[in-house]
């Protein structure tokens, strides 16, 4: 214990800051090794309870929120490594994070605050510089994120736009619900015209509103929704119907004909390469680990890289099997059903199934800014989390259990699928060979055992009814008895275990889930909403797909014609692949940086002013 640590941990402004100005040395929780004994354990502990007092963060760190969000991030991240202090780090990492809100709440002008919003980390110690509200989400500080001064910050931001575009924006609180919702779909209804109008005319009047952020947005909307109907025409087009199976069970071709690629395909296709080139994008412009720190970008990139699978898959099976060289459905299918030609066409399938359910998953996030659906959400991330949780509980119950059980059934049933195999007829009464027995391998018996859990049961594989075989040397002479009625035993107590204990805790941890939803849901929901917002304000969407290709064929041709034409290399202002708006220029980084540091400073000195006014009513 110094004299410092112990005047941080009091929190006295007045004696720390006589002591600094002393010489005396500040603290360094690194300098404590808690492994090592005891006492080191417990300094560790009181040096950090010293570096979250407000007054030690105010006197030794020229950006008190930035610090405080490290010391929190730094506390929540050292938890798992120290369970027994838990309660104890976390309670410090909240009164960081308090601290900065209570900071927060000294701004008093939008000047102020877009000076927060904007400028870089002064302290250069991070190794992105980032916004004070970009590193408060990126280091998941909640109560930060979701200050009513952070999310008034960022709703102007983005209809300010829209209100220096045209006034009647400008009463747009003052509009019913109907009248908001009719404008919404009004945009959504009439985005491909206006994302036309921006490529042929970027500067006219149209052209200037669908630069609109909001524009955008409603823009990208209904793109996915017409993926989705693409998909829907597409996973209808190929069925076949009573005429192509008569066809088929004849042997004669078919007069429908059969197509190819169709327009559906054609259009997906599009589709696809237009989000691929606005995640190229986006991961030019954020680089790919602060990329995949969204959960809707790895969706994205999850359908991007299914639909490229599965378009590989189908152009091998076309140009080295000639799969779809065929005139015809019936035929068609005579070629699938060919054991050397299947494998790729079915990978495949199961691809693009696979892919049309991430397109629909993807799509949820157009719902995710409602709030009634936007907090259901968040309750079935949770819930997905505690099954995950549960899963692997399950599977070490249910292994061993499967090995118990594999362990007394398997010499009956491999032989009872050994004469199945050869002879046509098994040694048991119960089971004949039709199926398998479901204890004969480790993994038929896990298999068996997962299947049970939901209810799904063949109770005659537990009995060993002895039959007449074939060979006398495999015949069963007598009833295991005892083998049976262990067997029995333990899959009664696996019921009991997973069934009755382990499924009934997963529904009660599930109901917790959802009450802690239920009573953390504004705070959650409106991170995820200021994650989002921040997102696509630094990346600045482009046109909705298809027509960001179109944009980009446009560019492309247009520096084509400079560079014949020796122009140089001139770039209009929407020229650039995505860029909707023409922001201007910022000042200088060290004028910035001075703004900023006089902004903290008036913060800093309001913030004690208030305290030392709730000092003296409180004596």
């Amino acid at each position: 214990m110094t004299p410092v640590m112990l005047a941080a941990m009091k929190n006295n402004y007045d004696i720390l800051e006589m002591l600094l100005q002393a010489g005396f040395p500040t603290l360094e929780t690194d300098a404590y090794q808690w492994t090592t004994s005891i006492s080191h354990a417990k300094a560790w502990l009181d040096a950090y309870r010293a570096v979250c007092s407000p007054s030690y963060i105010l006197l030794t760190s020229p950006d008190p929120f930035r610090t405080a969000f490290r010391t929190a991030k730094a506390l929540r991240d050292v938890c798992w490594k120290r369970e027994q202090y838990r309660p104890e780090l976390e309670r410090l990492a909240d009164q960081c994070e308090t601290f900065a809100c209570e900071l927060l709440e000294e701004v008093c002008t939008t000047e102020e605050l877009d000076i927060l919003g904007h400028t870089d980390d002064p302290e250069g110690m991070s190794d992105e510089s980032v916004g004070t509200l970009q590193l408060a989400v990126d280091l998941k500080q909640r109560q930060f994120a979701t200050q009513p001064l952070c999310v008034e910050y960022l709703a102007l931001s983005r209809v300010k736009e829209a209100f220096e575009f045209h006034e009647v924006f400008g009463n747009w609180e003052k509009m019913p619900v109907v009248y908001a919702a009719l404008w919404g779909i009004a945009i959504q209804l009439s985005y491909p015209l206006l994302c036309l109008t921006y490529i042929i005319a970027p500067d006219s009047r149209i052209g200037k509103f669908s630069r609109l952020h909001f524009i955008r947005e409603h823009s990208w909307n209904m793109s996915w929704f017409m993926l989705m109907a693409l998909l829907l025409i597409e996973t209808q087009y190929y069925q076949v119907g009573r005429v192509e199976l008569d066809s088929i069970v004849r042997g004669t071709p078919l007069l429908v004909p059969y197509t190819e690629v169709s327009v559906a395909q054609m259009l997906i296709m599009l589709w696809v390469a237009g989000i691929l080139l606005e995640e190229l994008q986006e991961v030019q412009h954020e680089g790919l680990g602060r990329y995949f720190r969204q959960f809707w970008n790895i969706l994205d990139f999850t359908l991007v890289a299914l639909y490229l699978a599965q378009f590989a898959l189908r152009l091998v099976a076309y140009v080295q099997l000639g799969v779809y060289n065929k005139d015809t459905v019936a035929t068609q299918w005579m070629i699938k059903a060919s054991p050397h030609t299947f494998e790729p066409v079915a990978v495949a399938d199961v691809i693009f199934s696979l892919f049309t359910i991430t397109v629909f998953m993807r799509s949820v996030s157009i719902f995710s800014h409602y709030r009634y659906l936007g907090t259901l959400m968040i309750s079935i991330g949770r819930m997905f989390a505690d099954i995950v949780h549960f899963i692997s509980m399950d599977g070490v119950v249910t292994f061993a259990f499967a090995c118990g059980l594999n362990q007394l059934y398997w010499y009956y049933g491999t032989v009872h699928e050994y004469l199945c195999e050869e002879y046509s007829k098994g040694n048991l009464k119960t089971v004949n060979c039709q199926k398998s027995h479901g204890f004969s391998t480790l993994l038929k018996t896990v298999e068996s055992l997962f299947w049970a859990t939901f209810g799904i049961t063949d109770l005659s594989m537990l009995e060993l009814n002895p039959d007449s075989s074939t060979l006398e040397a495999l015949r069963i002479m007598e009833q295991p008895v005892l083998t049976e009625t262990v067997g029995k035993l333990i899959f009664v107590l696996f019921h009991a275990m997973v069934v009755l204990v382990l499924l009934n805790l997963l529904i009660a941890i599930m109901s917790d889930s959802y009450q802690r939803t239920q009573d953390e849901k504004r705070r959650d929901w409106t991170f995820s909403i200021v994650k989002d917002m921040l997102f696509y304000m630094r990346v600045d969407l482009s046109l909705a797909p298809p027509f960001n290709l179109l944009l980009l064929v446009k560019t492309s041709v247009s520096r084509l014609l400079c560079a014949v034409c020796r122009r140089g290399n001139r770039r209009s202002p929407h020229s650039a692949i995505g860029q909707g708006s023409v922001h201007p220029s910022s000042p200088s980084q060290q004028d910035r940086q001075e703004k900023y540091k006089m902004m903290i400073d008036r913060l800093v000195n309001r913030y004690l002013l208030r305290k030392e006014r709730e000092t003296e009513n409180q004596r």
